[in-house]
């Protein structure tokens, strides 16, 4: 699982909401609340992120140990977030 509360502090200091930052990047409201509960970003979704913010991954979000996403499988397969693979992969 990941947290993104480094974007939302982030997005507090420039006086931002996450509506503004939602349409500036021009993500889907699905994307803003997959990132909220700490699951669904793509690559791509994350460059454009970065690119914006002009920052680096490690700057918005953070990775959880022990809250792993394969403790929600369901989640990963139908985020796309299993690669393909058809059971959770194992660290």
């Amino acid at each position: 699982m990941f947290s993104f509360k480094k974007l939302w502090h982030k997005l507090l200091d420039l006086g931002m909401t996450k509506e503004q930052f939602r349409t500036a990047v021009g993500l889907s409201p699905t994307t803003i609340a997959a990132m909220g509960k700490g699951v669904g970003l793509t690559p791509k979704v994350l460059a454009r992120i970065c690119e914006y913010l002009h920052c680096q991954p490690g700057d918005i979000m953070e990775y959880i140990p022990g809250s792993s996403t394969s403790e929600f499988p369901h989640e990963i397969m139908t985020t796309g977030l299993a690669g393909g693979l058809t059971k959770p992969c194992k660290g």
